[in-house]
């Protein structure tokens, strides 16, 4: 647990950096790691037709995730202070690289996904600053340079130090620190499941935390649910034998010699500090001893080795410690898979919440990812309605399912009610101002956007807004430069950085920056436009024509690019694959006034 975060200068070499290259099954990418002046990074590329690479970029990785013993996963330390998931991790089981989780599509996420909070909460030590709902950590400066420590099972450890050292009595000492062993069953039990008790992995959401709770304010002793609220498919969605990664605490939970016992906790086969235990031992305290093949070892067939359905490529023992074997190979090699669900959700805690707080926290999960919006969205209208003091998460959740919905602007004032009760939620008012910008009000979204840049002026979400909506284009420039140094806003940025330089004549600027956005997103199908546009300005049309048609084969229903793509073939007298292209249009959009008239004249010219 201690290795489970940190620098990367710090970590422990595991890895082979053998610059293999790896692809997600059905895309024309390529990635791999290197290893150049004791610095580590992951490229991503393409090859043309004849093989050669093409498009490279390169992130350096920053930071480790995972101590190892199964898998590690890298991450980037962005120029806005967040952490970037990196495509490829270290598979220790199989001494290889392959795609992250997630990542093995042709459609991922490359190096846009933000690692967010509560994802670092279960890998790093407790951070010096508070992680507040609504407000943007940026890691810049208080990131933990350390795993799990003694802090996460212990609780705070400065006046257990202090007495220790003025030589206080042995039993005020102990007095001043948690010992999970002493604690009562769900409690002793809780120190744990705040890391390893995840209902799932998709996206269900498996919890939302309490109303006014800060991401690291779980403290050993307390109940676990009186920090999260939990949930999970309900029975009849088919789904309780799942195995999961992250999911030891879930199927312990589901085990007869845990329910049976009243007393089995995970300390009692693990020992926190020491060598694993002797888990026989442990089984043999309840069960009669047998012997068969082999050899009584009781692990082997109650706790037996399992692929996990969300990280293909690591092996984990089942906490629900069957009666017999599995039948088949459960080791054997699983496909990635897209878990969307659709449908209801249950607590995973029934007895853990009760009154209206039970239909907001319900109807937030049912909206998070959309698992059943309609009732969710319905559910958090009528809950919040008989709420005197509203949870400003819950209104926040009320406003995306609004605007998820299609009524961006109920869902705008849903936004400004949440911030009137709390006024300091700087990323809270970023994310009200994009509803007011998708609702048409964009005098008001630009007001908020300034609002919330003014409270940080680090907020990138912010001060792209603020570069879309103003009319002054120097200041539009800086404001996509701020966005820039957020990776997942990067290649939008530099796109658009690249269409200012255009149109003050900066050509070779404009090239410059929209490589740079086509190096990191090379599936943007706003980026590759661009790029077509810019190279039929700058009179290379054939290698417009071909930009143009790589991105209609790419995204066959983007209308412009066929306009486009028509108009550059007209113009090198190419008039029959002119008039396809406009047709395609017309197709595509039969009322398009600019497709039909070029369509006219491409076939007059024709004769026809």
């Amino acid at each position: 647990m201690s290795r489970s975060f940190g620098p990367l200068a710090k970590a422990a070499r595991l890895e082979a950096y053998d610059e293999v290259e790896v692809s997600p099954r059905e895309s024309s990418q390529f990635y791999r790691v290197v290893k150049r002046e004791g610095r580590v990074y992951q490229e991503a590329f393409e090859k043309d037709a004849a093989g050669r690479e093409v498009r490279r970029f390169e992130l350096e990785a920053t930071h480790a995730l995972g101590s190892g013993q199964h898998a590690r996963t890298y991450l980037h330390l962005d120029e806005a202070g967040e952490l970037i998931e990196l495509p490829l991790t270290w598979y220790q089981q199989e001494r290889r690289w392959a795609m992250s989780p997630g990542y093995d599509r042709p459609d991922n996420a490359r190096f846009t996904r933000v690692v967010d909070a509560g994802c670092l909460f279960c890998h790093m030590a407790r951070p010096a600053v508070k992680v507040r709902y609504g407000v943007r950590q940026p890691w810049t400066s208080a990131l933990p340079e350390t795993g799990i420590d003694c802090g996460r099972c212990h609780g705070p450890g400065e006046r257990h130090i202090e007495l220790a050292s003025q030589g206080a009595a042995n039993a005020q000492i102990r007095q001043a620190i948690v010992n999970p062993a002493r604690l009562p069953q769900t409690e002793s039990l809780d120190v744990c499941l705040q890391c390893h008790l995840q209902s799932t992995s998709a996206e269900l959401p498996h919890a939302v935390r309490r109303f006014g709770r800060d991401v690291f304010s779980f403290l050993p002793g307390e109940k676990l649910s009186d920090y999260l609220v939990q949930f999970d498919h309900p029975a009849e969605a088919g789904r309780s034998g799942k195995f999961e990664v992250n999911g030891a605490g879930y199927r312990l939970l589901q085990s007869p010699c845990f329910r049976k016992s009243g007393q089995l906790t995970c300390i009692t086969c693990h020992s926190p500090h020491a060598q694993a235990r002797d888990v026989a031992k442990v089984c043999v305290g309840c069960h009669q001893p047998h012997t068969d093949d082999r050899g009584g070892d009781c692990v082997a067939c109650h706790m037996p080795k399992r692929r996990t359905e969300d990280a293909v490529h690591v092996v984990l023992s089942d906490h629900r410690i069957p009666r017999g074997p599995i039948p088949g190979n459960p080791t054997a090699p699983l496909p990635e898979k897209d878990d969307v669900y659709r449908g209801d959700i249950r607590f995973l805690r029934e007895d853990s919440i009760t009154g209206t707080e039970r239909s907001l926290y319900l109807g937030m999960a049912l909206v998070e990812h959309g698992a059943d919006l309609p009732r969710g969205l319905a559910m958090l209208r009528d809950a919040l309605a008989r709420t005197a003091r509203p949870p400003v998460e819950a209104q926040a959740a009320l406003a995306r399912a609004l605007s998820m919905s299609g009524k961006a602007s109920e869902g705008a004032a849903v936004c400004r009610a949440a911030l009137q009760v709390n006024p300091r939620l700087s990323a809270l008012r970023a994310e009200c101002a994009k509803l007011l910008e998708e609702s048409g009000q964009k005098t008001r979204a630009l007001e908020q956007y300034r609002a919330a840049y003014a409270a940080d002026p680090g907020i990138p979400a912010a001060a792209f807004g603020i570069a879309r909506l103003t009319q002054d284009t120097a200041e539009a420039g800086r404001m996509y430069r701020v966005a820039a140094g957020s990776l997942p806003l990067r290649a939008d940025a530099l796109n658009n950085l690249a269409r200012i330089a255009a149109l003050g004549g900066d050509l070779p600027g404009a090239f410059a920056q929209v490589e740079q956005a086509l190096q990191l997103a090379p599936d943007l199908s706003e980026v590759r436009y661009n790029r077509a546009q810019l190279l039929n300005a700058a009179g290379r049309a054939a290698e417009a024509i071909a930009e143009y048609q790589e991105l209609v084969r790419r995204k066959p229903g983007f209308v412009q690019a066929h306009l486009a793509l028509g108009n550059a073939l007209a113009d090198e007298g190419r008039l029959r694959e002119a008039v396809e292209e406009f047709r395609i249009v017309l197709r595509l959009e039969p009322s398009n006034r600019e497709g039909q008239e070029h369509l006219r004249m491409a076939l007059e010219m024709l004769g026809k």
